[in-house]
C-alpha cells in the first residue's frame, strides 16, 4: 500500500469514527432518556425497546458514506499536483496577507466586552 493510500485510508477511518459518534450520540439521547425514566420509576414504565439503538446502525451507514467521500477526496488530493489544492503552509512561516493572531485577540476582547455590557444593561 502506497503512502498516499495509507494516509487517505487513515483519514477516512478517523472520519468514520467521528461521523459515527457525531450522528449516533443525538439519536441515542432519546433512548438514554427513556432508560433513565424507566429506572427512576422503578420499572413502572415499560423498558425502552431496541428501536432507539437502531440509530447506531443508521449513523454507521451514514458515516460510512461520509468516510468513503473523504477517502476519495484524500486520494485525489494525494494524486494531484501540489498547486491544485490549497495546502497548509509549513510551520513558522506566515501566510501571505495574514496579520497574525494579535488582531484576533483584540477582536475577541472587544466582543467579550460588548457581551458583558449588554448583559449588564439587561440586569440593571
Amino acid at each position: 500500500m502506497s503512502a498516499g493510500t495509507s494516509d487517505a485510508l487513515r483519514r477516512a477511518i478517523r472520519t468514520f469514527v467521528f461521523a459515527t459518534l457525531g450522528l449516533a450520540i443525538p439519536g441515542l439521547l432519546g433512548w438514554l432518556n427513556d432508560l433513565t425514566r424507566w429506572a427512576r420509576d422503578n420499572g413502572s414504565t415499560p423498558f425502552p425497546d431496541a428501536h432507539g439503538l437502531l440509530f447506531l446502525l443508521v449513523s454507521a451507514i451514514a458515516a460510512g458514506f461520509i468516510a468513503l467521500l473523504n477517502f476519495v477526496w484524500a486520494m485525489v488530493e494525494n494524486a494531484a499536483p501540489k498547486a491544485a489544492f490549497l495546502r497548509n503552509p509549513p510551520p513558522n512561516q506566515p501566510v501571505p496577507g495574514e496579520q497574525g493572531v494579535g488582531v484576533l485577540y483584540v477582536l475577541l476582547v472587544v466582543a467579550a466586552a460588548c457581551l458583558v455590557l449588554i448583559l449588564l444593561a439587561r440586569v440593571l
